[in-house]
């Protein structure tokens, strides 16, 4: 049960209000017959946990592929973890240094892939378990700042947290574990560096240092938490020698983990750049354009996290638009945020909830939100998770506050029941307001196709979630029977990546699926046209060159196709397709040496080739030189002997040369009469 407190004001307190009963109490309250700080402590675990029980059974989504199923080092378990240590954070997937080291959670999925390999179901329910624990953490770190008699507020903030749809990113998505962690042991830091102050005991500042360490091996965004830190010393009224203290074993161990950072970065592949296609404010022409922009993602993440509807896994190049500062979001944004910095000031000169909450959400907020430094992204929902604890507090503080003064009129005997029933009322509507939403998003992050599906009108304007969603379909339609179903969904296809073009032109994936599914329709000419557009931004794919000349083929522009073709020969890029489309092309122009020289260069290369071994045996039959037909057909049928076309193919070159032993001999090794 709640018991509510007194208006929380740690400034002014009205005698009066000092006889409403404290939250927490040592003794026990009945009913649960527990402590009343343990009573919610499960409760929050509980709740927090049912939040996110659907998702426990879902599979792998996004970047989970790169952090575990394709990740050669998760999946070589402890066997890895070396590997892990000592490299940045996704060359385990590739070598595109982005300049992040976030080994912790690599480690654990190592360790996880070694008990439970290849099981989601694990990565899963580790997920749900560090957030159920984390919103425990939450809880007593408030009631360890502010207090017992504040234990509604912590409840309150703790409920609004858990219940928070914007989380689903992070707890729904396995890669999301850096986040988890980095919450998780930040919590513990609190914890443990509050328990300091009150006893002074060397053996928790111990532990504070040691989950903080452990705090920036999640993620390096945490030494955001120094200021936190500050913070809390300052809440504590703690004097600024012991302050520095106390803080410097922090300090150094933030300074090491930055000089392992950087030489970890440094002995890797050369540090990719950001473009505008990772992070969108870089599409802006001055600072002034850029800052605006940050501004109004400031104002786009505070009103996600008041009415968190629509959310989206992507909200890349151009579903952010560029703003300038006469923009009248960007305005309305500066308005609020000085009226929070306002609120802030006023808060922290009376050491309030709201002057701790506002200063939190800035302090962790800082190093993502662009204002400054781009970062790597243009903005993301997990990007506010850490950051969120702030305005939930202020939330759950101005929320008891309002409804014990609204019963400071009432009689006595009234007061703390009606009190209890408005906060009740307001706080279920919206816990479960929030709830529904958080487990319905949840859904979607079954894995990378149902999510894709489901965001398209999230995200309308983001180039990868127009693409995303062409690639669902496009690959639902190779593994469809049905003609007309096909037909449809290669249709959904062309659509998205035509949208996804007209956001981004400048990308050739696009085009390639693009042209990949006009071929698939039979419309070689637009396919055609993709393909060659694809061609003018990568020159370097050998397959763009082989699908050119393939749709030229159809078109019978059989010059422009041999261009292409011939283009990927002199950048010494062929392969036996390319050969295979030069040989076809040729012998289409009746040219057929040159249509057999090409395929002598396909076999060449991968005498297993099949199509090419059938293919170039069929030329050389009609070229009269049967002897060399009958050779590679043999070598195909060596492949593949029970291949009925070859068998038939054979035979009629024994048939047509007169050679009645080998075609006897033939016929009854392939059993035909």
């Amino acid at each position: 049960m709640f018991i509510f407190e007194a208006p929380i004001d740690m400034k002014k307190k009205k005698p009066a209000q000092t006889a409403v009963a404290e939250t927490i109490k040592p003794s026990t309250e009945q009913g649960f017959n527990l402590p009343v700080e343990t009573t919610w402590s499960l409760l929050l675990f509980i709740f927090s946990t049912l939040l996110y029980a659907n998702t426990i059974g879902h599979g792998y989504a996004l970047d989970d592929v790169a952090v575990i199923q394709q990740n050669k080092f998760v999946q070589q378990g402890l066997a890895g973890i070396p590997q892990i240590l000592t490299t940045f954070y996704w060359q385990g997937f590739w070598d595109l240094n982005a300049g992040l080291y976030r080994p912790l959670s690599l480690v654990m999925f190592a360790l996880e892939q070694t008990l439970f390999p290849n099981s989601p179901f694990i990565n899963h329910f580790v997920n749900v378990l560090l957030f159920a624990c984390s919103t425990v953490l939450l809880f007593k770190t408030i009631l360890k700042l502010f207090g017992k008699n504040y234990g509604t507020m912590a409840a309150v903030a703790s409920l609004l947290f858990a219940a928070h749809p914007i989380h689903t990113e992070v707890v729904a998505n396995i890669k999301s574990r850096d986040e988890l962690l980095a919450l998780f042991t930040l919590l513990a830091t609190c914890i443990y560096l509050l328990k300091y102050l009150e006893h002074n005991n060397k053996l928790h500042l111990a532990f504070a240092v040691l989950a903080y360490a452990l705090a920036l091996f999640s993620k390096e965004s945490s030494v955001a938490f120094l200021g936190v830190f500050a913070l809390i010393f300052f809440y504590k009224k703690i004097d600024v020698k012991q302050s520095l203290v106390t803080l410097a074993p922090f300090v150094v161990v933030a300074g090491l983990f930055f000089a392992i950072h950087q030489f970890v970065i440094a002995s890797g592949p050369a540090r990719v750049g950001y473009t505008y296609r990772d992070n969108s404010i870089l599409a802006s022409v001055s600072f002034a354009e850029r800052f605006a922009t940050a501004l109004y993602m400031q104002g786009k993440y505070l009103l996600l996290l008041l009415f968190p509807h629509p959310l989206s896994y992507d909200y890349s190049f151009q579903q952010i638009p560029l703003f300038n500062l006469t923009s009248w979001q960007v305005l309305l944004t500066a308005v609020v945020v000085i009226g929070l910095m306002a609120a802030a000031v006023k808060g922290l000169l009376s050491r309030t909830a709201i002057g701790f909450g506002i200063a939190w959400y800035a302090l962790t907020m800082f190093i993502t939100s662009n204002l400054i430094i781009p970062i790597g992204a243009t903005m993301a929902e997990r990007f506010v998770f850490i950051p969120s604890l702030g305005l939930c507090l202020v939330a759950a503080y101005l929320l008891v506050k309002y409804l014990a003064k609204a019963s400071e009129k009432l009689s006595a005997p009234t007061a703390m029941l009606k009190q209890a029933a408005l906060l009740s009322g307001v706080l279920i509507a919206v816990v479960a307001l929030y709830s529904f939403k958080t487990i319905s998003r949840n859904a979607d992050w079954k894995d990378s196709q149902t999510l894709f599906v489901a965001d398209i009108n999230n995200a309308p304007n983001s180039y990868n979630v127009q693409y995303n969603y062409g690639t669902v379909y496009i690959e639902a339609a190779k593994q469809e029977q049905d003609t007309k179903r096909k037909q449809e969904l290669l249709t959904t296809a062309t659509s998205a990546f035509e949208r996804a073009i007209k956001i981004d032109s400048g990308v050739a994936a696009a085009h390639i699926n693009l042209a990949s599914a006009y071929y698939q329709l039979g419309n070689y000419t637009q396919a055609y046209k993709a393909e060659t557009k694809a061609l003018t931004i990568d020159t370097l794919s050998v397959d763009l060159y082989n699908n050119a000349g393939n749709y030229a083929y159809r078109l019978k522009l059989y010059n422009e196709g041999l261009a292409y073709l011939q283009q990927a020969v002199s950048r010494g890029l062929a392969n036996e397709e390319t050969y295979k489309f030069i040989g076809g092309t040729y012998f289409a122009q009746q040219n057929i040496p040159a249509a057999l020289e090409a395929y002598d260069k396909a076999i060449a290369i991968n005498p297993r080739h099949i199509e090419n071994l059938t293919n170039a045996a069929n030329i050389y039959a009609i070229a009269g030189n049967y002897a060399k037909a009958a050779t590679l057909t043999k070598q195909a049928l060596a492949i593949e002997p029970q291949n009925k076309n070859l068998q038939t193919t054979l035979l009629r070159i024994f048939n047509d040369t007169k050679q009645q032993d080998s075609l006897q001999y033939y016929s009854q090794m392939f059993g035909v009469r």
